[in-house]
């Protein structure tokens, strides 16, 4: 895999044979098969430990102790852990998990045992479903495990929340307080010389944090891009004179048409690969020699091999920068160590008017996570340098259109707000860090409106346009995705989809256990 931009424009080159499409439809059919058996041997495992879990329970009645040691669960506990070699703990909770599973969510363990659903799905609807009462969990069963069975575990949690949210008759708010309370930091002692820094808090925070680092990441690619093509530049002007040119793949050729340095491709317009210097970020790690960054040459740089950096890893070395330096000081911008610390992270909170002006606390949604308070909403309208008006369908929750004084950026921002992420199927990719992608192509004819884009990230944008995945956009603003083995998706915006199904009065009857 390489982040450059694919060389092939026309998939025929490569198309997939008669042989080929077969063996990949028997390798499809085979995989989701696993995966059912996958999901019904992990039913099996939950129902075992829901087993051990009642006898721990008897054992527990019989030894009339209320300690909080709970030796009786501990023992089984430790039975089971030492023949499944792994940590006791773990087993407990996996009891727990199981315990709640069968005595209050059956119909996800027979969810689970058909293998509509995965584990990570169960594990998901279990969480979300702990503080609902009673009285609506029923109803949030019967709506969430339906969305589960088309929707990846991501998409199926951001849902959850908002289904719980509505469902729920206690306000957001109040158990927001809780969930402040398991706000913390963690650190942890990785293999290889490596660490892992964690951190909890809000979803409004965590959002924020990572959309800024996104941001932070994207400008030093831009940059990095900017001074490789000044570089590649250059060297071709060097080389023009002396007679060397490129032929129609790139190969740098003489005068004599003979390929020199045959080693070095460069497809023409294609960006090189991203590479930087390592170097030292800041006076406070300056003679650690840390983050592999690239920092204006001066006093205390010092260059090292290039190497190839990964957006992940930029965020990583930017969030260390920002943490020990105060400042992103190892990624400088066309030579400003302090363009970087000029950036601030966005999210998109969608507020119904009624709870901004405070006719009621209906609660808000954080794009990609979930419902937050209506109070934190109202306090972000208080400091925001601005806000765009939503109009949204109240029948079907399409968003219909977004006031702004730019056109483009309108309907940019329509686009991300309305998809919310990727629209290839099943990929959760955010939709502002995603490209504007022309569902009938503008060379055909396809208009720039809200209604012929869609939100794809670069990956699934160039895997439409090199390979045979086709989307066709649908009257109601779903995508249909037609894959190179014929079989047929759609994909529909996740607010929509969400409403759909939190909405609909007639949910489809569960189907019966076993």
């Amino acid at each position: 895999m390489t982040s450059r931009k694919p060389r092939f424009v026309d998939p025929l080159s490569w198309d997939a044979t008669v042989e080929e499409r077969w063996v990949l439809s028997n390798v499809r059919e085979t995989l989701t098969g696993f995966r059912r058996a996958v999901a019904s041997a992990a039913a099996a495992e939950v129902q075992a430990f829901a087993v051990a879990a009642r006898v721990a329970r008897a054992q527990m009645e019989r030894s009339g102790s209320d300690s909080e040691f709970a030796f009786p669960w501990r023992a089984v506990a430790a039975e089971l852990a030492v023949a499944l070699h792994v940590p006791v703990g773990e087993v407990e909770a996996r009891m727990a998990d199981a315990e709640l599973l069968e005595a209050r969510l059956p119909q996800v363990r027979v969810a689970l045992s058909a293998g509509r659903i995965t584990r990570k799905h169960a594990d998901v609807i279990r969480e979300v479903a702990q503080g609902l009462p009673d009285a609506v969990l029923g109803e949030f069963l019967r709506r969430v495990l339906g969305f589960a069975e088309e929707a990846t575990p991501r998409q199926l949690r951001v849902f959850a929340s908002e289904l719980a949210g509505v469902l729920h008759p206690v306000p957001v708010a109040e158990g927001q307080a809780a969930v402040r309370e398991k706000r913390g930091t963690w650190t942890r002692a990785l293999p290889g010389g490596l660490g892992e820094f964690v951190m909890r808090d809000e979803a409004l925070v965590i959002a924020a944090v990572a959309d800024r680092l996104d941001q932070m990441a994207r400008l030093v690619e831009a940059d990095e891009r900017r001074a490789d093509r000044e570089a590649q530049a250059a060297r071709d002007a060097a080389d023009a004179a002396v007679g060397v040119t490129r032929d129609g793949l790139g190969f740098r050729v003489d005068r004599e048409g003979n390929r020199i340095d045959q080693g070095a491709v460069r497809v023409p317009g294609g960006a090189p690969d991203p590479v930087v210097s390592a170097v030292d970020p800041g006076l406070a790690v300056r003679d650690a020699g840390l983050f592999p960054g690239r920092c204006a040459a001066g006093e205390g740089a010092r260059e090292a091999e290039r190497v190839r950096v990964t957006r992940t890893q930029r965020r990583a070395d930017l969030a260390g920068n920002l943490l020990l330096t105060g400042a992103p000081t190892g990624y400088p911008i066309d030579g400003d160590p302090e363009r970087l610390a000029g950036v601030r992270g966005t999210v998109a909170v969608t507020v119904p008017v009624t709870s901004l002006v405070g006719l009621d606390d209906g609660p808000a949604m954080l794009a990609g996570y979930g419902p937050v308070p209506a109070e934190t909403a109202r306090r972000l309208a208080r400091y925001a340098p601005g806000w765009e008006r939503i109009f949204q369908n109240p029948d079907t929750g399409a968003l219909l259109t977004v006031d702004h004084y730019q056109p483009t950026a309108a309907i940019r921002r329509l686009v991300e707000l309305r998809d919310e992420c990727c629209r290839f199927p099943g990929c959760s990719r955010p939709a502002p860090g995603c490209e504007k992608d022309h569902v009938r192509e503008y060379s055909r004819g396809g208009p720039t409106s809200a209604e012929n884009l869609e939100a794809l990230c670069r990956p699934h944008h160039y895997l439409r346009h090199h390979t045979r995945w086709s989307p066709r956009a649908l009257e109601d603003g779903g995508i249909e995705w037609t894959s190179p083995l014929g079989h047929v998706y759609v994909t529909e915006p996740e607010p929509r989809r969400r409403h759909h199904a939190i909405h609909d009065p007639q949910p489809p009857p569960e189907p019966p256990p076993f």
